[in-house]
């Protein structure tokens, strides 16, 4: 049985159709915005028009938008090193949060709210195919054992966290992904990650079930998770 459902042109159409719902439902034109983990977000944000301010613990990364007109980067941990308050139109947490401890989620989003007067979540859903949900729960695991995280949470827990720490969700939609990956690109993907981790000094049993998970998806597919993306305003705000 080959790699099912999948084509490299519908598989990257259906990667652009996703950046384009998750992005919808802001325009930060014109806005500052404060990218909490620097990456492909903070390449999005500065094409459109926004003044992006990254922040990340990762210098490397950092060096990275140095020279990028309309970015400025803080060499920091968001949640003990808040900015200076209402200094941004826009806080955006693009699938940084769920490597974060989850003891600092409520912490990260009240310094949010200190920033500006929004904040976007974007985040992946636990729940999808069973190969993804093995996946996903081998970089739980592999992450933990070396004292990092890559936690994902349903909505609700993200949608009940912006309450307590005094949002109002003014936008909520869920992104799906129809298309599975063609078997190349997972292909790369584990390849990169089994490489990174062994940097990292993640155990060998965590790359092997890395392993193990390419040469069952190539009988069953593998289709990523649904997106989450939650648009939030402080309460006594009137953001823009």
């Amino acid at each position: 049985m080959g790699w099912p459902c999948c084509s490299w042109e519908g598989f990257f159409e259906d990667a652009e159709r996703v950046q384009e719902e998750i992005w919808s439902l802001v325009d930060p034109g014109g806005v500052v915005v404060v990218d909490v983990g620097v990456g492909d977000s903070t390449r999005r944000l500065l094409e459109q028009g926004a003044t992006v301010v990254g922040v990340d613990r990762d210098a490397a990364r950092l060096r990275q938008l140095l020279h990028q007109p309309g970015a400025m980067v803080v060499e920091a941990d968001f949640a003990y090193a808040p900015l200076r308050r209402r200094s941004a139109g826009l806080v955006v947490f693009y699938f940084s949060l769920h490597e974060a401890d989850p003891a600092l989620h409520q912490r990260m989003l009240l310094a949010a709210r200190e920033t500006a007067p929004r904040v976007m979540v974007v985040e992946p859903s636990p729940s999808g195919c069973p190969l993804y949900e093995e996946y996903a729960g081998l970089w739980r695991r592999a992450m933990h054992s070396i004292g990092g995280f890559e936690d994902y949470m349903p909505v609700e827990y993200w949608r009940r966290l912006l309450e307590e720490t005094g949002f109002t969700v003014i936008q909520a939609k869920r992104v799906e992904w129809r298309a599975c990956i063609p078997y190349e690109v997972f292909r790369g993907i584990v390849e990169d990650t089994a490489e990174a981790w062994a940097r990292l000094g993640v155990p060998g049993e965590y790359i092997r079930g890395l392993w193990s998970l390419l040469d069952r998806a190539k009988k069953e597919g593998f289709r990523w998770s649904d997106i989450y993306v939650i648009l939030a305003e402080g309460r006594g705000s009137h953001g823009g």
